[in-house]
């Protein structure tokens, strides 16, 4: 049995997320869903490929990394050439080769980096991968609102759920927020993101760089003060899984 690592590029746009999803009538496009159907065509056996993380609908990934086992002897150049010739457009395998036995992707990921990106002007050839903000907003009050961010900190406020339950305590190591001339991007790389963290980051830095917030709010939301606004979610198309660290 070998087990191979991919790194995978998609546009999420027209997929309902990673995650295989089966209901009883029909499956949802998934990616997972999309790449197992082309490696089992190829492969001439069942396949389970297995991403480091799911990605929600309409997130996108430029570098997605998931496993596989098979028993296929098929040479890895083979193969690569041979699944991106059947995968759809939306959907790449960037790179593909032999792993060690034991690796898993997701059980093995120590490290994420996500990209978002906010667009200051409204673009028809963007809308697919930014989220359009027509309001003016303050980036350096953003980059200051961001800072208490980094660190290890419970991220409960930043939980798209609010369990109280939910385990939330993650160390963000890198947080990076840049104005270009049409846009805003915001890096994060962290061990570990709860469910829609990033989105509910953004949105309330954003809220703050348009007025709408007070300055230090993200503060008070990273202590988990009482009182404290809800984190708004921005929206998922802006957001990109850059890269997975091993």
């Amino acid at each position: 049995m070998r087990t191979l690592k991919l790194t995978i590029e998609y546009d999420g746009t027209d997929f309902e997320g990673w995650q295989v999803q089966r209901h009883k009538s029909s499956e949802r496009r998934t990616v997972q869903a999309v790449l197992e159907r082309t490696f089992q065509q190829i492969l001439q056996e069942r396949v389970r490929v297995v991403g480091s993380g799911r990605t929600d609908s309409g997130v996108h990934a430029a570098g997605q990394v998931a496993h596989l086992r098979t028993r296929s002897r098929l040479p890895v150049h083979r193969l690569f050439q041979s699944v991106n010739s059947l995968l759809p457009a939306d959907v790449a395998v960037r790179s593909l080769e032999e792993a060690p036995a034991a690796f898993h992707a997701q059980r093995g990921a120590k490290r994420k980096r996500y990209r978002y990106t906010i667009s200051l002007n409204r673009s028809p050839l963007t809308a697919r991968h930014r989220w359009h903000v027509p309001a003016r907003l303050n980036a350096p009050l953003m980059r200051r609102e961001a800072r208490p961010l980094v660190g290890r900190h419970d991220f409960r406020a930043f939980h798209a759920t609010g369990s109280v339950k939910t385990h939330a305590r993650r160390t963000i190591s890198g947080l990076t927020l840049r104005r270009h001339r049409d846009s805003i991007t915001l890096d994060i790389v962290a061990d570990g993101f709860v469910y829609r963290m990033v989105r509910r980051i953004v949105g309330a830095l954003v809220a703050v760089g348009r007025g709408l917030y007070p300055q230090g709010t993200v503060a008070r939301m990273v202590r988990g003060d009482r009182g404290a606004p809800v984190a708004p979610t921005a929206p998922p198309q802006g957001l990109c899984l850059m890269q997975v660290d091993y």
